[in-house]
C-alpha cells in the first residue's frame, strides 16, 4: 500500500471516463486523510500542452505531494503507456487505485470493478449503462475545439458529482446484498422438494425484512434456490422463482386465490382461467400474480397491501407451494386412483382438491372425458 499522504487535488484528463471517476471516488471514500469530501473535491483537468484548468502545469502537480494524477502522466494510477513505460495490462485507473488503497479484495466492490475494467479495456458499453451516461453527460464537444470555459467546468463537476451519487447507491446495494446473505445463512435452510419432470427443487423459506434476501437465496453461488418464500415482520409474504428454470406459479396462484376467498368467508371467483391469470381476481386482491417473472406478491414497494388482510398463515402458503409444483402429488385419500390415471371425483362426492383445478387434475379429467366420448 502506498504511503498515506494529505491529498488536496486530483488531476485527470478532460471528460474523464467512468474508471477515472471511480478512482477518485475510491480515494474520497477510503483515504480518510483526504481533507475533502465529494462535494468539495478539487478536481482539475489537463487541457493540453501540459497546462491544467487551475492555471498550474502538469509538472507542477506531479511535484506537489498533495496532488494525485489519475489516468494521466504515467502516474501509479495511469494504466496507459507513458514516460517510456509499457501499458499496465489488465488494469485501469480504478483497479490501480483499489490496489494502492489495499482494498482490492473487498467483495462488495468486485462486481463494480469488473464492470469498470471491462468497459475501459474493451469498450463494452451498453447504450443505457453508467459509463454511457457519463459520456452523454458531457454533451457533444464544441466544434471549435476550444472547449475549456467556466460553463464546461460546471458540466464536468456536475457529471462527476452525479456519478459519485450513483456509485454510492451501487455500493449501498452491494452492502445490503452481503448483509442479506449473512442473515440468510443463519435464518433459513434449503429444503429439497419434488418438482416437474422428476426434478428435485430447492425451496427456501425465510423470515426477513431485507429486500435482497430472496436474490441471495436464488444466487447461483449461494443456495441456488428454485423457489423462495419470504415473510416480512409486517406479515407480508412473497414467492419468487429462479429465472430461467422453467417453473410456473400458475397453480400456486389459483390455489392461493381460492383458499384466501374461502378463509374470508366468500368465494367469488372459481373459474380456473381467471384464478391463474395475471394480477388479482375478483374476491381476492391480496395476491398479485406476475407470470413474466413467475412471482406472487402480497404487496410490494410499488403496490402496498395491508398484510393483516392476508388470511393464510405462512405454513399454509408453503404447503400449497409444495403441492402445486409436484405433479406426482394428489389428494392423499384418492392418490392411488389418480396415479393410475383415474379421477374419482364426482358431483356427489367431490375431491377436496377439485376446486384448486390443478393442471394435472384437469389433464386426468380431460382424458376421461375423451374416453367417454370415444375420442381418446
Amino acid at each position: 500500500m502506498a504511503e498515506t499522504r494529505v491529498i488536496r487535488t486530483f488531476v485527470t484528463h478532460l471528460r474523464p471516463h467512468l474508471d477515472e471517476i471511480v478512482a477518485i471516488w475510491l480515494f474520497l471514500k477510503w483515504r480518510v486523510i483526504c481533507k475533502i469530501n465529494a462535494s468539495r473535491a478539487r478536481i482539475v483537468f489537463l487541457l493540453g500542452d501540459g497546462l491544467c484548468s487551475d492555471g498550474r502545469t502538469l509538472a507542477q502537480h506531479r511535484r506537489d505531494p498533495t496532488s494525485v494524477l489519475i489516468g494521466i502522466g504515467g502516474s501509479e494510477f495511469d494504466e496507459h503507456a507513458a514516460n517510456g513505460q509499457s501499458r499496465k495490462k489488465g488494469e485501469c485507473a480504478a483497479t490501480l487505485t483499489m490496489k494502492d488503497l489495499g482494498n482490492e479484495k473487498r467483495p462488495e466492490l468486485q462486481g463494480l470493478l469488473r464492470f469498470v475494467l471491462r468497459t475501459d479495456l474493451k469498450g463494452a458499453i451498453h447504450p443505457f449503462d453508467l459509463s454511457q451516461m457519463v459520456r452523454l453527460g458531457y454533451g457533444p464537444p464544441p466544434p471549435n475545439g476550444d472547449i475549456w470555459t467556466p460553463e464546461e467546468g460546471e458540466i464536468h463537476k456536475k457529471v462527476i458529482l452525479d456519478t459519485f451519487a450513483h456509485l454510492e447507491d451501487i455500493y449501498d446495494k452491494e452492502l445490503r446484498f452481503r448483509k442479506a446473505g449473512e442473515e440468510l445463512g443463519s435464518n433459513s435452510s434449503p429444503e429439497s422438494i419434488p418438482g416437474p419432470g422428476g426434478r428435485e427443487l430447492t425451496l427456501v423459506v425465510v423470515k426477513s425484512d431485507r429486500d435482497m434476501v430472496n436474490k441471495c437465496a436464488r444466487k447461483k453461488g449461494g443456495m441456488k434456490a428454485d423457489i423462495v418464500v419470504q415473510q416480512r415482520s409486517s406479515g407480508h409474504i412473497s414467492i419468487f422463482t429462479a429465472y430461467g428454470r422453467g417453473l410456473s406459479l400458475k397453480g400456486v396462484a389459483g390455489m392461493l386465490h381460492i383458499e384466501e376467498q374461502k378463509a374470508a368467508g366468500k368465494v367469488v371467483t372459481t373459474d380456473w382461467h381467471q384464478l391463474q391469470a395475471e394480477g388479482e381476481v375478483p374476491g381476492d386482491d391480496r395476491w398479485f400474480y406476475y407470470p413474466a417473472t413467475e412471482t406472487l406478491l402480497n404487496g410490494s414497494s410499488t403496490h402496498p397491501r395491508d398484510a393483516t388482510r392476508l388470511k393464510l398463515e405462512l405454513e399454509k402458503v408453503v404447503e400449497l407451494v409444495k403441492i402445486a409444483v409436484d405433479p406426482s402429488r394428489f389428494e392423499p385419500t384418492r392418490s392411488r386412483d389418480c396415479l393410475a390415471g383415474r379421477c374419482t371425483s364426482t358431483h356427489s362426492a367431490p375431491c377436496p382438491w377439485q376446486e384448486w383445478v390443478l393442471p394435472r387434475c384437469r389433464h386426468l379429467r380431460h382424458i376421461q372425458y375423451q374416453e367417454r366420448q370415444g375420442t381418446a
